[in-house]
C-alpha cells in the first residue's frame, strides 16, 4: 500500500497543499490517516476523493441552460428551476422579478403571475 504525504498528495490531485488542507480541516471530505506527527493518505482515499470531487465554481454554463430551457417549454416547473440555484441566486432571481425586496414574494406568487401573464399573452 502506498502512502502520499501532504506534498505528494497535493500534486497527485493537482491541488495545492492548501487546498489539502482546506479539504481535511474545513471541508471535511478528505481524511487521513495519521503516522507520528505526519498525516498520510492512501492510494484509494486519494482515487475516491478524485472521483467524487465536484468541480469549483458554479455549474457549468450547459447545465443553466438545459435547466433554463426546460422550464421555458414547461417541462420544469419555476420551483423546480429555482431548486437548482443555489440560495443567493434564488434570491437576485426574485428581486428582479417582484421589483421589490424579496422576502414579500413567494415562490407561489411568482408561479400565479407567470400563469397569469401566460393567460393575457394567449389571448
Amino acid at each position: 500500500m502506498k502512502l502520499y504525504s501532504t506534498k505528494e498528495a497535493a500534486e497527485y490531485l493537482e491541488l495545492g497543499v492548501s487546498a489539502i488542507k482546506y479539504h481535511i480541516h474545513v471541508a471535511k471530505n478528505l481524511h487521513p490517516l495519521k503516522v507520528g506527527n505526519s498525516l498520510v493518505f492512501t492510494q484509494e482515499q486519494l482515487d475516491e476523493f478524485k472521483a467524487n470531487r465536484r468541480s469549483p465554481g458554479r455549474p457549468r454554463n450547459e447545465e443553466w441552460k438545459e435547466r433554463f430551457a426546460a422550464y421555458k417549454k414547461q417541462e420544469i416547473t419555476f420551483s423546480e428551476f429555482l431548486a437548482f440555484l443555489t440560495e443567493d441566486q434564488q434570491n437576485r432571481v426574485l428581486v428582479a422579478l417582484s421589483g421589490q425586496m424579496h422576502d414579500t414574494l413567494t415562490l407561489k406568487q411568482v408561479e400565479q403571475s407567470r400563469a397569469s401573464k401566460e393567460t393575457h399573452e394567449s389571448a
